[in-house]
């Protein structure tokens, strides 16, 4: 099974791969899951366990590949 990470785990992985700070990718991430088409157009995949937003360490790899071609 893939990497999985809560919202603020992904925004530190966000930020060690592309700069800013955590609280930064923390409210992109807030931000994206309404907002993506106002955002760059990329939607980060984010599903629910346990009742918790979390991030596959797939999708946010993808992210980064895309935001830095």
């Amino acid at each position: 099974m893939q990497d999985v990470l809560s919202r603020w785990e992904a925004a530190e992985y966000l930020t060690s791969q592309l700069g800013e700070n955590a609280k930064h990718w923390y409210g992109y991430l807030h931000r994206n899951v309404r907002n993506s088409s106002q955002q760059h157009g990329y939607k980060i995949s984010a599903h629910v366990l346990d009742g918790d937003l979390v991030y596959t360490r797939f999708a946010l790899q993808e992210f980064v590949r895309v935001s830095t071609l």
